[in-house]
């Protein structure tokens, strides 16, 4: 761990406030080329319309980073695509994009209007430790068919597939564990890169991103089509705001307390306000909303670098790759076996915190407790792997909520705690 050579709201020189926003750009790419092929890939079928959406989330990402660096929390946080609306996408993507994006802009307009409220930190109580500790662990789990299927889903060779998808992630693990500082926190960067060239020179002939030319871009799609209110697409996005609201403010809160910052309340709901801001613009735009990452304290600590100045260099990368569609081809054109390998991969570290959480006292004290835990967990990953038939058996409203172990799990977990095992 090094010392903290530059604060807050600490200017640098040049060299300097390049070099730091490098590493912080590095440490963004990843997740944002995952989510950008793998939820483009949900929506649409061309090539085109897949690198567009990416353009969009690359934009909005750089956009997002800048706001929360000058008017947000104001804090060196790292900004990324949030999961737990993936899992929303991926249950609610047969009820059209005019659906899911308009639940997105509501969820956002919730967030924001909680900020200017002091209904924000009554509505973080109801939020015990054992609640956050399963949503936590939701988050990784209800992702395993997805990662599955991304794996395994164009069926070229299982066993080969099977085992270098062993392979990769076990060495992602070992780089995880020999990695120091800064390195560290480009595992996934190098899973990514190392992961699609062995896979290329193991299943040689497999199709790549073609390039395409900016007469190519459907610029119609800059924007959602449409609203349209469903009712059980806005409740199932509900149950993943909630998810979503803890990952904001416990990233936010890390930081103020790793940093003292000043004005940790003001920088809460600043903070909050932004992140509800930016997935309004993302919801019109047509794009997955955003999250700050709780992975910013380790990456300060190790870099003894708290300026969030160095931010805006990784913001205008950001947007500067989101300029040029065929730049955004060569970053994206990752083969899908390696990107689920490095989302299960991902989603360890998101499994591990739940498991941290029921280290704190008083979490988990009795098999009562336990229940409470594991009964929403089992709930959750039943109806996950629920046959497509069963699926295709529920009235198509409800479909939504009801095929969606998050949102099961979550209500399981509310009703476990307040309810049926309320102390």
């Amino acid at each position: 761990m090094n010392p903290i050579k530059y604060n807050i709201d600490q200017k640098m020189p040049l060299k300097a406030l390049l070099v730091y926003g490098l590493e912080w750009f590095l440490i963004i790419i990843p997740t944002l080329i995952i989510l950008a092929i793998l939820v483009g890939g949900i929506h649409y079928d061309t090539t085109a319309q897949k690198i567009f959406y990416a353009q969009k989330l690359f934009a909005l990402a750089g956009i997002a980073l800048l706001a929360q660096v000058f008017w947000g929390h104001r804090l060196p946080i790292v900004i990324g695509p949030a999961a737990v609306l993936l899992i929303g996408i991926l249950t609610a993507n047969h009820q059209g994009i005019d659906a899911i994006y308009t639940a997105i802009i509501l969820g956002g307009a919730l967030l924001t209007i909680l900020s200017y409220t002091n209904l924000l930190y009554k509505f973080t109580k109801l939020f015990t430790h054992r609640i956050i500790t399963v949503i936590l662990a939701l988050i990784a789990l209800t992702l395993t068919p997805t990662i599955i299927q991304l794996v395994f889903g164009n069926q070229i060779n299982p066993l080969h597939l099977f085992i270098l998808s062993i392979a990769l992630f076990t060495a992602m693990v070992i780089l995880n564990k020999v990695f120091r500082g800064i390195w560290k926190s480009t595992t996934v960067l190098w899973g990514l890169l190392v992961g699609s060239i062995v896979y290329r020179i193991c299943f040689p002939g497999q199709p790549s991103m073609q390039m395409v030319s900016y007469s190519q871009i459907p610029w119609q799609e800059m924007f959602i089509p449409g609203f349209k209110l469903n009712i059980g697409v806005l409740f199932a996005f509900f149950f993943c705001y909630i998810a979503l609201f803890i990952n904001e403010i416990g990233s936010i809160q890390a930081v103020e307390q790793a940093l003292e910052a000043d004005n940790p309340d003001k920088r809460t709901k600043d903070g909050l306000r932004m992140t509800g801001l930016s997935n309004i613009l993302c919801g019109l735009f047509g794009t997955i909303g955003f999250v700050d990452f709780s992975i910013s304290p380790g990456i300060i600590m190790n870099t003894g670098c708290a300026s969030r100045y160095t931010l805006i260099p990784a913001a205008l990368g950001l947007i500067v790759c989101a300029i040029f569609p065929n730049l955004i081809v060569m970053i994206c054109d990752i083969p899908l076996p390696v990107m689920g390998i490095v989302l299960l991969f991902i989603m360890v570290s998101q499994l591990a915190s739940s498991f941290k959480m029921m280290t704190l006292p008083n979490v988990v004290r009795d098999f009562t407790d336990c229940t409470t835990i594991a009964l929403p967990l089992m709930l959750a990953l039943f109806i996950s792997f629920l046959p497509q038939n069963v699926i295709n058996e529920i009235p198509e409203v409800l479909r939504p909520i009801v095929s969606n172990g998050f949102v099961v799990g979550v209500v399981g977990v509310l009703a476990m705690e307040h309810l049926i095992n309320r102390k």
